[in-house]
Formats: C-alpha cells, structure tokens, sequence
C-alpha cells in the first residue's frame, strides 16, 4: 500500500495494489459466478468509479444478504474470511 501525505500529516492519496487476478463484475453478477468450485473472493463495481468486495462460488452462486442483495465488503480481508467460512449444504 503507498499512502501519501500533506504537510499537516493528513492522507492525501492512497493506493492498494492487489497482486491476485481477482474476478470482476461491472454491471452486476452475472452467470459467471457460478463458475468458481469453491467459494472465491471477487470484485465488486458498485459504481464506475466505487469497488467493493464479494463472494462467489456459493451454492446460490454468490453471498447474499437477508433481502437477496449482494452481500459485499469493504476490503479483500472481510470478504475472504466469509468466504473460508462458509459451509454448503
């Protein structure tokens, strides 16, 4: 991660590079997500320009959330954690 800063100590500019080819979903899941044999961390477009995190490879093809939204995280992190946590039928 490079982080920047201003004269006042403040983060100006930060950037995650991700080493890991992760899947990618722009306009939504799509049949795609149902591809991967075990459940997968991948990313998420919520907007152009807003990337969050998701889970794939579930039995119901990704993680969802009580009203059958995409259930996403904010970081790599969260969403693998769920992801090594989740047990099938």
């Amino acid at each position: 991660m490079k982080i920047e800063f201003d004269a006042g100590g403040k983060i100006v500019f930060s950037v995650s590079t991700m080493k890991k080819q992760l899947p990618e979903f722009k306009n939504g899941m799509d049949i795609r997500c149902r591809d991967f044999k075990k459940p997968t961390v991948a990313r998420f477009w919520v907007t152009e320009t807003k990337m969050r995190f998701a889970v794939v490879g579930t039995d119901y093809g990704y993680l969802h959330t009580g009203f059958g939204d995409v259930k996403t995280w904010g970081s790599y992190s969260g969403a693998r954690r769920a992801a090594k946590s989740y047990v099938s039928f």
